[in-house]
């Protein structure tokens, strides 16, 4: 009797919708749970009640940035909160350099609540500060709230452990806060862990996606939230981004903790409709519901000191959260490879396998990766071209994402398809689970936290082959298992993946579909009909998807276009420039047509690729100063000691040496500043940029230290406001366009010879 993989015993692709259902039900139990009422038990968290908390702390809901007269509006606010909850509440004012070039005066606010056993405290952590171009609702405006929820909840009963909640400023300029906070305390000593909350977005689930490192005994405490959505993969790939969090900070102080976010709703992040009214109440009450829990659990941690080592981690359906040993690992995928070769010496000892299809085999995985990439990425790029995908989020993604999804899949099943025809079903399975075993052992030894995604399924693939599917029940379970489990781990991980980095990286999902088509490579060898009639049907469902994304907006006065707009003057030419920063292809059509604007580079710290400049009317605009009181040189070093002014009365200032500078040292306002890391100095062509975010009237103290030899600068002062010349291009800025991060405003460029 032929063998039959169990896929086909189920009936045509009846495996595939099985798997698949698991993938799409793991997804779909990622959305954050209903917001309880103002009505819920005290003890509860309820979104209702912190979103009133949010109300109260925006006020009229303006930005606030680290240093503005609305930020010492806002913290007053919080401060009254934490007082009315009758917490002891002390604010900070400090100056600090933080690891990116800023430097600013900070003002934390820290609550604290004394415990019944004494011992290190839990410190929690949002930032009060929002940028410039917005009022922060969410970032972090929904961070405080939560936080503030969560005090009131753990007030219900005495804890055993002092808490300390801490409010930092300066986050959105560099994390200052927090460096401020970091630097006068002992956090080994003082504290168990920190609770971070923070945002990327509006909306979404609340993922715990950082840890610090030795991890294991967090870890065991994640079973406790009642939504976990966690995965040591978020931790591994957070790690390797250019992107830091208030944790980040203290993490390299010493500190342990935790790190909640959202990332949904991406186009309103750091944009004026970061505002009250998009601020999710499901997204507010899943912060609160795990943040709450989280703190119950460590609450309860016997003694101080926690032992060393991580773990593997990743939660099942949002219901629990699944662990092992991070060293356990390694001998896992180890057996793992042991059961994959006995399997595969079984079958060529029974001539089942021969060495050339076997290699056909092989080839499935990467054919299948990269065609499922190549899929996506071809619908992105046709999406681009035609303007339906001007930038990485858009206000309707479900269209495209469908058409790009469903192009990847029709690649990979194609390509998987049609080598696995050529292998027969068995050399098909075996050459799949031989890249599948080989990858979870790579991945065992260079990234642990991630290795879960391969060594499941591959165990599963590994154990199929070492029985006959005929006649063995546990062998057709385990392949039924691997392609479910595959579906599982790697569906969600594409979906937030698309949250995560866009329509511009949609290939990397597309990879991760192509990837979970191998797990059916025995029933595509096996039911070639299927298996050559499933490629045409998704091309044409991805085809179908293509119009509607072609039809809807990209920007929407909810989701909109970032075009911040700037006036650029160059003090030593006497003339101007406007300046439209947008991370889209194009600017608006209204903008376009008000001036000659046209893609141009400009000085380091704007963006290459993404910045439109027109000429502008030449303002009479006093330029930034560098006033030198001392210039000190011998054989090795030039020392020049001064001060950074803006006669204007910019409220910040930066200072920029060209790579051949020959700067060896900066002190900025008593501080010395930390050495640019070599990754942000490449972004800007080598230039190293030191800023001053909150810039005093008499000015800033300076010394700088460089290479013997002549030195040239550039200093550029940025204040929040637009001259009456810029009227029409506000006037031409439409509805579904808005200023982001820094916002709007004035900048004056001079270059100094010294």
């Amino acid at each position: 009797m032929p063998e039959q993989p169990i896929l086909a015993r189920l009936g045509p692709l009846a495996g595939v919708g099985l798997a698949l259902a698991a993938g799409l039900g793991a997804f779909l139990r990622t959305r954050p749970p209903s917001p309880a009422p103002a009505s819920a038990p005290l003890e509860r968290f309820s979104a209702v009640r912190a979103h009133a908390v949010l109300a109260r702390i925006l006020g009229p809901g303006l930005p606030h940035p680290e240093g503005s007269r609305e930020a010492e509006n806002v913290r007053a606010r919080i401060a009254s909160e934490f007082r009315a909850l009758g917490d002891r509440v002390e604010s900070r004012r400090d100056f600090v350099c933080g690891g990116n070039g800023a430097c600013g005066d900070v003002v934390n606010l820290v609550a604290r609540r004394e415990g019944a056993a004494g011992g290190k405290a839990i410190l929690f952590t949002a930032h009060s500060d929002s940028v410039a171009a917005g009022p922060g609702a969410s970032d972090d405006g929904t961070g405080v709230a939560a936080l503030l929820e969560v005090a009131r909840a753990l007030s219900r009963s005495p804890t055993r452990r002092p808490l300390v909640f801490l409010i930092d400023d300066g986050e959105e300029q560099g994390l200052l806060g927090a460096e401020a906070f970091a630097s006068a305390h002992d956090l080994r000593r003082e504290f168990l862990a920190d609770v971070n909350v923070e945002a990327r977005g509006t909306t979404g689930p609340s993922i715990l996606f950082e840890t610090s490192e030795h991890n294991a005994w967090l870890a065991r405490l994640f079973g406790a939230m009642p939504h976990p959505y966690t995965s040591s993969l978020f931790y591994f790939v957070y790690k390797t981004l250019p992107n830091d969090t208030d944790l980040t900070v203290l993490r390299a102080h010493g500190g342990q903790g935790v790190n909640f976010s959202c990332i949904g709703g991406v186009s309103r992040y750091h944009t004026p409709r970061d505002d009250l009214a998009h601020a999710d109440l499901a997204t507010l009450q899943h912060h609160g519901e795990n943040m709450l829990a989280i703190a119950r659990a460590l609450d309860a941690v016997p003694g101080d000191d926690m032992p060393a080592g991580n773990a593997v981690f990743f939660d099942v359906f949002g219901l629990a959260v699944a662990r092992w040993p991070e060293g356990a690992t390694l001998p896992g995928a180890c057996a793992v490879s042991f059961l994959l070769a006995a399997g595969l010496y079984r079958l060529f000892h029974r001539r089942t396998l021969t060495a050339a299809r076997f290699v056909a085999g092989l080839a499935i995985f990467p054919a299948a990766a990269a065609c499922g990439a190549a899929g996506a990425a071809l619908v992105s790029a046709l999406l681009r071209r035609a303007g339906a995908l001007p930038e990485g989020w858009i206000a309707h993604p479900l269209p495209a994402a469908a058409s790009a999804w469903a192009a990847a899949l029709a690649g990979s099943i194609a390509a998987a398809g049609w080598l696995a025809r050529r292998a027969g079903p068995r050399n098909a399975e075996a050459g799949v689970a031989a890249i599948w075993v080989a990858v979870s052992l790579l991945l065992a030894v260079e990234a642990p936290g991630t290795s879960y995604l391969f060594l499941i399924p591959a165990a599963l693939m590994a154990g199929a082959l070492l029985g006959d599917p005929a006649s063995r029940p546990a062998a057709r379970a385990c392949r039924l298992g691997a392609a479910i489990a595959a579906a599982f781990f790697f569906i969600p991980v594409a979906a937030v993946l698309l949250d995560a980095i866009g329509f511009r990286g949609i290939f990397a999902p597309g990879a991760l579909l192509g990837i979970v088509t191998t797990a059916f490579s025995g029933d595509l060898a096996e039911r070639a009909a299927p298996g050559r009639r499933l490629p045409a049907l998704l091309a044409l469902a991805s085809a179908a998807a293509f119009v509607p994304a072609l039809l809807v907006p990209p920007f929407t006065r909810d989701a909109p276009q970032r075009a911040s707009i700037l006036l650029a003057a160059d003090a030593d030419s006497g003339t101007a420039r406007w300046l439209v920063e947008t991370d889209a292809d194009a600017l608006p059509a209204g903008l376009r047509e008000a001036a000659r604007f046209r893609l141009e580079p400009e000085f380091p710290w704007f963006p290459r690729d993404r910045t439109f400049a027109a000429p502008a009317p030449g303002p009479r605009l006093a330029p930034p100063e560098l006033r030198i009181r001392e210039d000190r040189r011998d054989a090795t070093t030039r020392r020049l000691a001064g001060t950074l002014a803006s006669p204007r009365g910019a409220s910040s200032i930066r200072i920029a040496f060209p790579p051949d500078s020959g700067l060896l040292a900066i002190t900025i306002g008593g501080k010395l500043a930390a050495p640019l890391p070599e990754a942000l100095a490449g972004r800007g062509g080598g230039w190293r940029s030191y800023r001053v975010v909150t810039l005093p009237a008499e000015g800033m103290p300076i010394e700088i230290v460089a290479r013997p030899g002549p030195l040239t600068l550039l200093l550029a002062d940025r204040s929040g406001d637009l001259p009456a010349s810029a009227r029409a291009l506000l006037a031409a800025r439409p509805d579904s366009a808005v200023p982001s991060h820094a916002g709007d405003g004035t900048v004056v460029i001079r270059r100094v010879h010294l």
